[in-house]
């Protein structure tokens, strides 16, 4: 995979959106795990967690996909059976900053939206896990 992001024109890269779409989701719902661990005070240890255990819940299906790492899956749609992810992803070349600390990364997440915008460099990764609208 990292021969893909970096090393290959782009244009490879959007041949194996499904792969991207899988990792970059991994990589939220790990974040998403470590919240839902964490406690919202550091101060409490014993109190509330970032991400109350209802919201952990509804990511279940989320989970399901990302399993297509270890058991391999395809993805179809309901009306004609062509293979597609499920969710939409975006990758784009981007320009480099001036300064090597504004160049290696850049992360955001919306958990509500089940989305994730990161830069990696001169590449840059919008996912969202909305079902391959």
């Amino acid at each position: 995979m990292k021969a893909l992001l970096f090393a290959r024109p782009i244009e490879d890269l959007r041949q194996h959106l499904d792969l991207v779409f899988i990792w970059i989701t991994k990589i939220l719902l790990a974040i998403i795990y470590a919240e839902r661990l964490l406690p919202l005070r550091r101060r409490y240890p014993q109190g509330k967690r970032i991400l109350a255990r209802e919201l952990w819940d509804s990511f279940q299906m989320t989970h399901f996909f990302i399993q297509s790492l270890i058991v391999p899956m395809q993805f179809t749609t309901c009306d004609d059976d062509e293979p597609r992810i499920p969710g939409s992803v975006f990758v784009f070349d981007l320009n480099t900053a001036n300064t090597p600390e504004q160049q290696l990364y850049d992360f955001r997440d919306d958990v509500c939206t089940l989305s994730i915008f990161i830069r990696l460099g001169s590449r840059g990764i919008i996912a969202v896990a909305d079902g391959g609208l």
